[in-house]
């Protein structure tokens, strides 16, 4: 398997909007199979390929094919995708902002790819992309109408906040009974907020981002270190506990994880 990755920051007044926009490009004569994990971030891209890419998301048989145009997606699961050649400019977001510029909410797309009709002013994207490395111009599009989406829409701050407290070092030790008292909501009204700006439940989120923490030692993690270390590290003092979570959530265990160090799904991380 042959692709081209790479990651773009945005520009200073997104940095809080935007992870990255990413190139992702395909060369391949036959199929070849990878797959992706929930990093809790859910995606804009325009996608230009001559056979489509057929999508699975966890023990889906119906894939969804991604063809020539916008889509957007979001996950809290293992992904899987089948392609030859394809070229992709997109953004990882983080996903407090996503309805503000998309309108669309996070629980309607959640593992999911949905085709989505682009504004007049992202339309030149479907040339550029077809021409040599006209990435940094699409960005730059790409840029310009989130700023006009955000500069129109009223933004409440507050759960960005508490975005930035559950992805902290730490954060997601936190129960969900400890972030309502903290926000200063029932437990049930924090439930119906995380579902609005998140599109999943707090408890969930939650079991997200620990998880992203585990990817990240098991990608990072040096000779000596053991599973069991990783699971301690990360909150667990059952390594089967760890395990079970883990598998739950991307179908995968760290071990078979680990063994694919090659994967995109290595590139598409929150940490």
């Amino acid at each position: 398997m042959s692709f081209r990755f790479e990651t773009v920051a945005p520009r200073e007044s997104l940095g809080a909007v935007v992870k990255n926009f990413f190139v992702l490009e395909f060369h391949n004569d036959t199929p070849a199979t990878d797959f992706l994990l929930p990093d809790g971030l859910p995606s804009f891209f325009y996608i230009e390929a001559d056979k489509a890419m057929e999508t699975f998301f966890a023990d889906d048989t119906q894939s969804t094919p991604l063809q020539n145009g916008f889509y957007v997606g979001y996950c809290n699961t293992a992904m899987k995708f089948i392609h030859t050649e394809a070229r992709i400019a997109g953004a990882s977001m983080y996903p407090v902002f996503f309805n503000l510029i998309f309108g669309k909410s996070l629980m309607s797309i959640l593992n999911q790819f949905q085709r989505w009709n682009e504004p007049a002013m992202l339309m030149p994207v479907s040339s550029l992309i077809a021409g040599d490395d006209h990435y940094k111009e699409i960005f730059g599009i790409f840029e310009d109408y989130m700023e006009q989406q955000l500069a129109n829409h009223p933004f409440n701050s507050e759960f960005l906040q508490t975005y930035q407290t559950l992805t902290a070092p730490g954060g997601y030790r936190l129960k969900v009974e400890e972030l309502a008292e903290q926000v200063g909501y029932s437990t049930r009204h924090l439930h119906t907020r995380f579902q609005q700006y998140f599109g999943m439940s707090p408890k969930q989120f939650i079991k997200l981002v620990k998880f992203n923490h585990a990817l990240k030692y098991i990608y990072e993690k040096d000779e000596a270190s053991s599973l069991a270390s990783i699971a301690e590290v990360v909150g667990y003092h059952d390594q089967s506990h760890f395990i079970r979570d883990f598998k739950a959530i991307c179908g995968k265990t760290p071990k078979e994880i680990a063994s694919s160090p090659g994967s995109l799904a290595n590139k598409f991380r929150l940490f």
